[in-house]
């Protein structure tokens, strides 16, 4: 895989279907070197991870992401937003820190859905 120095960024990926492809990489693409994406459908833009955090562990984690090539799902960027399974036993002082955490998450998402209104080009949610 190489990018271009030219602005837009341009990426070139090895595919098992279309060979290479090249596609415009948007800056917030944290790249795309030891992850081929093997078919040109899964072509995907990711950016860099936002872990939303409780204790030693996670709520959820986000990153920006784009498919340019998806046949099902819109090409625009989009929040990624993965929860992993997890379940907590707590006493009134562990409730209130793990609420605390919630807010902290919430807080942070509304910051990305800033950051993805901008990426699409300043619309607001949708």
């Amino acid at each position: 895989m190489s990018e271009s120095s030219a602005t837009p960024r341009i990426v070139t990926v090895p595919t098992l279907d279309h060979g290479l492809v090249s596609v415009p990489e948007p800056t917030w693409c944290t790249g795309h070197r030891g992850r081929p994406p093997g078919f040109r459908v899964d072509l995907t833009h990711t950016g860099r991870e936002h872990a939303l955090e409780f204790g030693d562990g996670q709520l959820s984690v986000a990153v920006l992401s784009q498919t340019p090539y998806a046949s099902t799902d819109s090409p625009d960027v989009c929040l990624y937003v993965e929860q992993p399974a997890a379940a907590y036993t707590l006493d009134p002082a562990g409730a209130e820190r793990l609420a605390a955490a919630y807010a902290n998450a919430a807080a942070r998402l509304r910051f990305l859905a800033r950051e993805l209104a901008a990426a699409r080009g300043g619309e607001a949610g949708r």
